[in-house]
């Protein structure tokens, strides 16, 4: 009996921004176009920075549309002493405190909610002439589907895939080839804001197989692989009855010809025997 597989894999985004993350001693910088792609859930880094300048004296402010998102100024910030932080951001926005002096004025997001998905802005109001960066949150990038086997035989495998992602999301199986698998019709339900897909596909070779989601309008792609062995077909047995068949036909052939030959033969020398005998018969009755 063939046991179901499931494996879940690597992630691919599609580049529309560098976007380094905070390392222990570095800084993070967004282009002004900049944009940031997350799974829902999960904690995201909007990145902002004001060219190495020590920030540990200065001011800067981050907000999304009229909401305030996050404040600092010379020590105080939103989750120490000041106010006006936006209850939809209360308690799961932070800076990084140890980066101030380099200038770093990211702040982090924890559990990502869809509602969280805008544009930011990250302003130093104390810098003349003003300085700002914008930073385009998106919340709901598929994360990577997960793909298992549900039905296998000696010949074939049934391969399952599930992905889910904000809408417009589309769901392909592919080969090692990169070549797109015809499929099952996807079952599609919504909730949430998010697009739930179901999608099958039934291979009959031994391959490994990725299922890839792909969300166009925030170029996003990520897939997941599943390795498929598929018992390729014993022809060794008709390979022999073949050959075989072939040698027989052969043999029988040559057998044929040397009989047919043998029998020519006879008739030959019995045709001879009894035209001498004939001849015989017709000198003793000569006078």
């Amino acid at each position: 009996m063939v046991h179901p597989q499931r494996t879940c894999s690597h992630m691919e985004l599609l580049p529309l921004v560098c976007l380094c993350l905070l390392s222990c001693s570095g800084t993070t910088s967004a282009d002004p176009a900049g944009t940031v792609v997350v799974e829902k859930g999960s904690d995201v880094i909007l990145p902002c920075s004001n060219n190495g300048v020590n920030l540990e004296t200065e001011s800067f402010d981050w907000t999304k549309g009229q909401m305030k998102v996050f404040s600092y100024a010379v020590g105080q910030h939103s989750n120490k002493g000041k106010t006006g932080q936006a209850e939809q951001f209360r308690g799961r926005v932070s800076h990084f405190e140890e980066e101030l002096k380099h200038g770093n004025a990211s702040i982090k997001i924890t559990n990502a909610t869809m509602a969280d998905s805008g544009d930011y802005t990250c302003d130093f109001p104390g810098v003349h002439p003003a300085r700002k960066s914008d930073v385009k949150l998106v919340v709901g990038a598929a994360p990577e589907p997960c793909v298992k086997t549900v039905f296998q035989t000696e010949t074939l495998a049934v391969l399952q895939c599930k992905a889910h992602g904000v809408p417009d999301l589309e769901v392909h199986w592919q080969d090692s080839d990169g070549n797109k698998l015809p499929a099952e019709e996807p079952q599609v339900t919504e909730r949430g804001g998010l697009s739930y897909i179901t999608l099958k596909t039934t291979v009959t070779k031994t391959d490994n197989f990725s299922c890839v989601a792909t969300q166009k309008n925030i170029s996003h792609r990520i897939s997941s692989e599943i390795n498929i062995k598929i018992d390729e077909p014993d022809n060794t047995g008709w390979i022999v009855a073949v050959v075989f068949i072939i040698l027989f036909v052969a043999y029988g052939a040559v057998v044929g010809v040397v009989l047919y030959k043998r029998i020519q033969k006879h008739k030959r020398d019995m045709k001879q025997l009894k035209d001498g005998a004939t001849e015989k018969l017709s000198d003793g009755a000569r006078p």
